[in-house]
C-alpha cells in the first residue's frame, strides 16, 4: 500500500519516533479529502452546496495525486504538472490541508479538524491578523482539559523548504484555542514532494500559546459534523439504513455512514440558540461518548464503505484514469 514518509520535529511525546511511515490507502485519502474542507455554513442557506463542495475536494485529490508505479508512495499526476504556477499554488494548498488531516489523524491521533475561521465566525469574532488553519481535537483523550492542538498546513509543489515551515510555526503561535481546552501541541505541517517525487511530510511542534475562544467542545463538534451531515442531506441518496444515515458519492463508489443517534444529536444541538447553553446541554458530545464507549465506533464516527464491486484496487485504478485524462 502507498505510504507517506513523515518527519516529526520537536515533539515531546515519548511514544512518537522522529521518522514515521504512514500507510495511506486510496480510501483513507478520499475520506480525509471529504471531511477536511471549509463548509459554507455561514452563507445564506439557499447558497450552501456542501455536497458539491465535498465532491470537488475529492475530485481535486483524484486529479492531482496518484499511487507511484511501485505502489509504495503517492506522487503528482500529469494533470498537476500541466498546471500553471498560480493553479499549482491553489492545488498544493488544498493538498497540504488534506495531508495535514491524514497525519493529524493517523500519526498524532486527532480525528477532528475544524477551520479556525469557522470557529471565529461562529463566535462572532473578527477575522483579522495572522492565524493558522485548524483546531484539532481528540474527544476520547483521558486529558479532558488538554487534548486539543492547533494546525497550520502548508503545501509545496516541489521539494521541502524551511521557509513555509517557519511561516507555519509563526501562525501556530498566534492561534486561538477552545474555552477550557488548552492545546497540548501546535502543529506546523508542510506537505511536499521529495527527491523521488514521493509525497512526504514534515511536522513541527513549536512553542507558543493563543487566546481562548468562547466555545466549548460541543460547538466544535457541531461545526465538524455539520460539514458531512449537510453534504449527505443535499445528495440524492440520503437514507436511513440499519441504524445509520448513508449517502453515496457515485464518482468514487464510496458510501458514507453517520450513526442515526449522532444525526439526531446534531439536529438537537443545532436548535440550541446560544453557545453556552449548547455546551452545557452537549447532546452531540454525550452521544459521541456513548457511541465510543459502546466499542462500535471510534475516531470521528464517520465511516465509509465501498459499493459492491468496488475496492481499494478499483479506486487506485480510477486515480490512474484521472491521471491519464
Amino acid at each position: 500500500m502507498p505510504n507517506i514518509a513523515c518527519e516529526l520535529r520537536d515533539f515531546t511525546r515519548t511514544n512518537l519516533s522522529r521518522l514515521q511511515t504512514v500507510m495511506v490507502t486510496p480510501k483513507m485519502l478520499m475520506d480525509c479529502a471529504a471531511t477536511v474542507g471549509m463548509p459554507t455554513i455561514v452563507s445564506h442557506p439557499a447558497h450552501r452546496r456542501p455536497f458539491a463542495e465535498m465532491q470537488w475536494r475529492m475530485g481535486i485529490v483524484a486529479a492531482n495525486l496518484r499511487p507511484t508505479t511501485s505502489g509504495k508512495g503517492w506522487t503528482r499526476t500529469k494533470a498537476y504538472n500541466r498546471l500553471d504556477p498560480s493553479e499549482k499554488s491553489a492545488v498544493s494548498y488544498f493538498l497540504g490541508m488534506t495531508q495535514a488531516a491524514l497525519t493529524s489523524r493517523y500519526v498524532l491521533g486527532y480525528p477532528h479538524l475544524v477551520h479556525v475561521d469557522l470557529l471565529l465566525q461562529h463566535a462572532s469574532h473578527p477575522l483579522s491578523g495572522s492565524r493558522p488553519d485548524f483546531v484539532a481535537v481528540d474527544p476520547t483523550s483521558k486529558l479532558r482539559n488538554a487534548y486539543s492542538a492547533v494546525v497550520e498546513a502548508k503545501g509545496r509543489t516541489n521539494g521541502f523548504d524551511e521557509g513555509p515551515l517557519d511561516r507555519a510555526k509563526a501562525q501556530v503561535a498566534k492561534t486561538p484555542t477552545i474555552r477550557n481546552l488548552s492545546p497540548v501541541e501546535g502543529i506546523a505541517s508542510v506537505a511536499y514532494f521529495d527527491d523521488n517525487d514521493h509525497w512526504a511530510s514534515v511536522l513541527k511542534d513549536p512553542e507558543g500559546a493563543g487566546e481562548e475562544l468562547d466555545l466549548g467542545l460541543e460547538s466544535f463538534l457541531l461545526l465538524y459534523y455539520r460539514n458531512i451531515i449537510e453534504a449527505g442531506r443535499q445528495s440524492q441518496t440520503w437514507e436511513l439504513v440499519n441504524g445509520a444515515y448513508e449517502f453515496l458519492v457515485t464518482d468514487f463508489q464510496l458510501a458514507f455512514q453517520i450513526p442515526e443517534s449522532l444525526v439526531d444529536a446534531y439536529d438537537a444541538s443545532s436548535e440550541i440558540t446560544t453557545t453556552r447553553a449548547r455546551d452545557a446541554e452537549a447532546p452531540i458530545l454525550n452521544t459521541y461518548y456513548e457511541l465510543v464507549e459502546s466499542s462500535v465506533h471510534t475516531g470521528d464516527l464517520i465511516s465509509s464503505t465501498f459499493r459492491e464491486g468496488s475496492s481499494e484496487e478499483s479506486l487506485a485504478t480510477l486515480l490512474e484514469i484521472y491521471n491519464e485524462e
